[in-house]
Order: C-alpha cells, then sequence, then structure tokens
C-alpha cells in the first residue's frame, strides 16, 4: 500500500475557491481504480491550510492517478491560490494485524 499525506496553504482571499476545488477532486479521485482512501480536510487550527490523506493499492494506482486529466486541471486552478509550496510525503506500507 502506498500513503501519500500532504499540507497545502491557500492564500486567504481564496479559500472559499480552494474548498470548492478540493471538493470536486475529492469526488473524482474516490472513483479512480486503486484509490482505497482520499480525503481532503481543512484545518480547524488554521482555515487556509488544507490537509490530504491518500491510500493506493500500489505505486501504480499512483502513477495512474497522477496522470489524470482531473488532477492536472486541479494542479492548474489549485497552484495559483497556494501561499507556499506544498510539503508531500509519501510512504510504502505493508499490513499489519494488531490483537
Amino acid at each position: 500500500m502506498v500513503i501519500v499525506s500532504a499540507r497545502v496553504r491557500i492564500k486567504s482571499e481564496h479559500i472559499e475557491e480552494a474548498l470548492e476545488i478540493a471538493k470536486v477532486m475529492q469526488e473524482r479521485t474516490r472513483t479512480e481504480a486503486g484509490c482505497i482512501t482520499y480525503t481532503m480536510s481543512q484545518s480547524i487550527e488554521d482555515p487556509s491550510v488544507f490537509l490530504v490523506y491518500e491510500e493506493w493499492v500500489d505505486e501504480a494506482a499512483l502513477t495512474f492517478h497522477f496522470e489524470t486529466s482531473h488532477m492536472s486541471r486541479f494542479n492548474a486552478r489549485l497552484v495559483p491560490f497556494l501561499s507556499e509550496a506544498p510539503k508531500v510525503t509519501k510512504y510504502i506500507a505493508s499490513s499489519l494485524s494488531i490483537r
């Protein structure tokens, strides 16, 4: 499994627009083959911060996601609203049974 965690800061005057763009991206991404979890949320401590949490079945599914048209549109629309570079971390995980 591949896990991606991201933190994105939006210029305050574009928060509402960014929320709408994020809703569309989340909805479309969740229909992709290989997507286990895809969640975007707004920080309760700082409304200009958006948090992204993703789980993919494998690297190929994540690569496909990066190549989709909705990802291209999302990036093109969101980048002008960023107040700093996103902080993105990718993890490779294995299953763990806890008893």
